[in-house]
């Protein structure tokens, strides 16, 4: 399936931008990765994209037949420089994998390298263990301090998990889980088998209050999700790297999808609470996109058109009532700057993107 399609419909309904992930590598070839960028920008009228590079390495003489993220890089700064007033401008960030950087010491390298290529941001693998991200975070900011560079933005990724399947596709995809912090997540199952009404009757001996519902395993993951990040930003308060939030739904059960929109909300709060500074956040009704199923392809395509045209005045309004902001016609949280500092992304897979 093509992410950039698939992308599209993510984009055509919610009103906001997405952050396309693009395996460069994998491409059929170079040219296709060119053909594939541009039908991306100029069709479906993405500007931010994630680029990865393949899951594995080859055998000692073979190559992969697409483009190396280096090489993908390129191609992305020559199509904004090659942009048509109609054409947007395209913007890209990396992955950055804090497992692999306890193992070989040198990630914080490889982001640095990418930052010369033009990458903007960079996206961490699922936290479940704090270790890792918080050396990786520090060396960051260590590196770039010492090689006079302006750190990029690192977003920080969380996942809800309630159920063994979830996990084991959690560990399929790379992320690092361990035994412990397993056991902690579905130690809740026994628990919470407990029906509510036995719970509303257990009461404290001491102070006669009604006992708190045991947690499900999938509200366990969103706890320790936010014990991670604060741990993370106090161990990380003077690193000097901006961060920001990833919160991903891996799965389609109603719960853990639930659990996305809630725990991101929680997250987000406790992360602009850190900074220490008074905040809001900003939003607007987005207009209807998409219609009825009674609606033909075309109707629908008009429809995306119409709310591309909306979306530019709205865009021209903030410009003229606002100075140099720019909302980019997403949900936006400020802390005190402009809307360009913070931007929220609705993922392709599912979940959502903070720049904060």
């Amino acid at each position: 399936m093509d992410p950039s399609w698939y992308a599209s419909l993510f984009r055509a309904e919610s009103g906001k931008d997405c952050l396309v992930y693009k395996c460069c590598p994998t491409s059929d070839s170079v040219e296709h990765f060119e053909a594939w960028l541009d039908q991306s920008v100029s069709l479906h009228g993405h500007c931010a994209y994630n680029l990865v590079g393949a899951a594995s390495s080859l055998p000692v003489g073979e190559t992969h037949p697409g483009p190396s993220v280096e090489e993908a890089a390129s191609l992305l700064h020559h199509s904004n420089q090659d942009s048509s007033a109609s054409k947007p401008s395209v913007h890209f960030g990396c992955v950055a994998i804090a497992e692999r950087h306890l193992a070989k010491n040198r990630e914080h390298e490889n982001m640095v390298r990418k930052i010369g290529w033009g990458a903007e941001w960079f996206v961490s693998q699922g936290i479940f263990d704090t270790e890792a991200t918080i050396a990786l975070l520090n060396d960051y900011g260590a590196l770039c301090k010492a090689r006079g560079i302006v750190p990029k933005k690192v977003l920080l990724t969380f996942v809800p998990c309630g159920r063994t399947k979830t996990m084991d596709f959690i560990r399929w995809l790379g992320m690092n889980v361990p035994a412990d912090v397993e056991a902690r997540i579905f130690s809740a199952s026994s628990s919470s088998s407990t029906t509510a009404a036995a719970a509303a009757a257990t009461m404290d001996k001491v102070t006669k209050t009604t006992a708190s519902p045991p947690s499900t395993p999938v509200q366990e993951s969103c706890k320790l999700a936010q014990e991670n990040l604060t741990k993370i930003l106090e161990s990380t308060a003077g690193c000097g790297v901006p961060l920001g939030l990833n919160v991903e739904s891996v799965s389609g059960y109603r719960d853990e999808i639930d659990a996305t929109h809630d725990l991101f909300s929680t997250l987000q709060a406790l992360m602009l609470d850190h900074r220490g500074s008074p905040w809001m956040v900003r939003w607007y009704d987005v207009p209807s996109v998409m219609g009825g199923k009674e609606d033909s392809v075309l109707q629908r395509k008009l429809n995306e058109l119409n709310y591309l045209k909306e979306m530019l005045q709205h865009n021209m309004r903030s410009k003229v009532g606002a100075g140099d902001d720019d909302d980019k016609g997403v949900v936006s949280a400020s802390t005190g700057g402009t809307a360009h500092d913070s931007l929220l992304f609705l993922m392709a897979g599912g979940g959502f993107f903070w720049c904060g």
